[in-house]
């Protein structure tokens, strides 16, 4: 379908526009990784060096197809191809300026697109600079698994280790009273440090404050007036929006109401608005409880059993408990789990023996990765970073801010912190007006790795432009694509439904929560040939899951000989243990499969015959070993020389 024809073909034209910079929301199955595609080659049209563009993405697969997927287009743009179909006429037309600006031989180096994840980039500066980065150089990174078990290994052998000082250590008795809170369970005080190990960079401003302040008393004083100017912070706000509200505006009279009605909610909340005041946290917490409900909606059971009276549904105070706005609700429900500052004594000790042992154990894993050259990703981050807080800038930094003309992001609704930090520093010094561009885009409806550190409200934040320290944001320009080329439409209508009428559809940005923007269908209707096949053993005497695979393998024999070129036929399996029955069917009926996951790779007939040679070797007296390696596909003994070779009488088939 041309874009000209498309709901959102203002927004996929500028998208496309390589002189701006833009801020892309493109829901699941809108055409992204189509836009990224173009928005690369038109900027492969114009730049002097493929360099001067950067992608970044969170996973090798999504760069190695999307790298691919460019290198495919130019190499058709070379050979003269034509589109397949309309959409792909624009991006033909780019890759051909594309490769008659650049060099045949820049575009076909292993590194001639810099199309990289995160990681990937951070890697790539280190290793230019390893000692302004601090890093020890020919370090490497460490996969997943080695960094969990170096954590997991580093933890235990703190805990360990701070249990053998002296018992009047000041770090041994901290270890044992975080054991004392955890019930001595000594595992979870491992786990719980191999989790904050990993988390080590959110923890930075706390171990730097506790470092600068080791006294206790003083600690205590600098995080108690901290903690009073954020609740100051957050009582303001609800108290501005709540002094709005008819309840607010009226509240001195809808508490001599209660009173005169001898409902208890009248001695539980304040006769007046409490001062925005870090003291009064606690009769803000009382209104937040009495007019609430436990998930933040307006209380609607409003009887003797929640303080009020029988028949104050029928009050206009019941109703303007349900017309409070969406945005105080939010409010009050947000000051409900705040600390008091009266209760941040006892915290205050538990913080303090956590934080003394998590710098040990931090101390421990940084020697233990500097003598063996490892590097895990939050390392790799921070190190990347050093490299942009010298007080002068080095040569790696000037080339760059030379170099870098373009930077596209994809996956943005998984940025992490450090990674923000990052484009940041990559962006520092452009100007609005200039020629340099910023594209990213992202799904905040898609945002699930927040346990990999990822914040979707940088996503939000980052709507109003990207902020960069001693200038102004940098400005991009926001579109929302709202077309859907995956999915049918009644399943597309069906989300428009349901989710229209969640809490998504008044979505608040204090709180960062992600609003649903709906989307329009545009797959081509397909007939209802829906069909339910029942096989039983009543009639055959067989296992019905065979007589299933007998028939699927038929059934996809007959489609295969309906299909177009660039068809396909897919196959889900509700189990994994049914594969092997389906795969059995489909080989006999002659229809060759691929399969996309499940197979165990033992169940594979190479590995099999590999194991069988091994096994054969390895026992050489084992009849029945060599019996099947005879039989194998390359030797392939007749029925008749087979029996000859077994009726022979040496006691080894050697």
């Amino acid at each position: 379908m041309p874009i000209g024809s498309l709901p959102d073909k203002i927004a996929r034209n500028a998208a496309l526009d390589i002189r701006h910079s833009f801020h892309l929301e493109a829901p699941a199955g809108s055409g992204k990784t189509w836009l990224l595609t173009g928005r690369f080659l038109g900027l492969l049209g114009e730049v002097d060096h493929p360099h001067e563009i950067l992608a970044l993405t969170f996973t090798n697969k999504a760069a190695g197809e999307m790298r691919e997927r460019i290198r495919e287009l130019l190499n058709r743009a070379v050979a003269g191809d034509t589109p397949q179909y309309p959409q792909e006429e624009p991006l033909l037309q780019a890759a051909a300026r594309a490769s008659q600006r650049q060099p045949a031989h820049r575009l076909a180096a292993p590194d001639g697109l810099r199309i990289m994840t995160f990681h990937g980039f951070c890697l790539h500066l280190v290793q230019r600079a390893p000692l302004e980065a601090s890093v020890t150089p020919g370090s490497r990174v460490m996969p997943d698994e080695e960094q969990q078990q170096l954590r997991t290994q580093v933890a235990a052998a703190t805990i360990h280790g701070l249990l053998q000082r002296p018992k009047n250590d000041l770090l041994r008795q901290a270890v044992e009273n975080r054991l004392l809170r955890l019930n001595n369970n000594w595992l979870a005080l491992r786990d719980q440090l191999a989790d904050l190990i990993k988390r080590r960079d959110l923890l930075q401003d706390l171990l730097t404050l506790m470092g600068s302040h080791p006294d206790r008393q003083q600690l205590e004083v600098i995080l108690t007036e901290r903690l009073e100017r954020l609740l100051q912070l957050r009582l303001t706000g609800c108290s501005l929006d709540f002094e709005s509200t008819f309840l607010g505006e009226n509240w001195s009279d809808f508490i001599a109401h209660l009173h005169k009605k001898g409902a208890e909610a009248g001695n539980r909340l304040p006769p007046t608005i409490p001062p925005a005041e870090a003291a009064q946290l606690e009769k803000w917490q009382e209104i937040a409880s009495v007019l609430t409900t436990a998930e933040g909606k307006p209380r609607k059971q409003v009887g003797p059993a929640t303080g009020f009276y029988s028949g104050f549904s029928k009050s206009k105070w019941a109703e303007a408990i349900q017309q409070i706005p969406a945005e105080t609700l939010h409010h009050l429900q947000g000051l409900k789990t705040l600390p008091s500052v009266s209760d941040g004594t006892a915290d205050l000790d538990a913080l303090y023996d956590l934080v003394l042992v998590v710098g040990e154990a931090l101390n421990l894993y940084g020697s233990a990765c500097r003598q063996r050259h490892l590097l895990d990703y939050v390392e790799l981050e921070q190190a990347a970073l050093r490299l942009f807080d010298q007080e002068t800038p080095t040569d790696l930094q000037l080339f760059l801010d030379r170099k870098i003309q373009h930077l596209l992001v994809d996956e943005f609704q998984d940025t992490s912190r450090s990674q923000w930090l990052l484009l940041q520093h990559l962006c520092s010094g452009w100007l609005p007006d200039s020629d340099r561009t910023l594209f990213v885009v992202g799904d905040p409806k898609q945002s699930i790795y927040a346990f990999r550190k990822a914040e979707v409200s940088l996503f939000l934040e980052a709507k109003k432009g990207l902020p960069i320290p001693g200038q102004d944001r940098f400005t991009l320009r926001c579109l929302q694509l709202e077309a859907n080329f995956r999915s049918h439409h009644r399943l597309v209508d069906w989300n428009n439904e349901l989710f229209g009428r969640t809490i998504m559809n008044r979505a608040d940005d204090e709180f960062d929560e992600v609003p649903y923007v709906e989307a329009t269908a545009l797959v081509e209707p397909i007939p209802d040939q829906l069909s339910l096949n029942l096989f039983s053993s009543e009639d055959q005497g067989v296992d019905p899951r065979e007589i299933e695979a007998e028939w699927l393998g038929k059934a996809v024999r007959h489609e295969l000989k309906r299909l177009t070129e660039g068809e396909k036929i897919g196959i889900l399996l509700f189990a994994r243990t049914h594969l092997s029955h389906y795969l059995q069917g489909l080989q006999r009926a002659g229809v060759a499969v691929q399969v996309q996951e499940g197979t165990p790779i033992l169940a594979h007939r190479e590995v099999l015959h590999l194991r069988q040679i091994a096994h054969a070797l390895v026992r050489p007296q084992d009849d029945l070993a060599w019996a099947a390696l005879l039989r194998a596909p390359w030797c392939q003994l007749t029925l008749e020389q087979f029996v000859e070779v077994a009726r022979r009488s040496e006691p080894s088939w050697l």
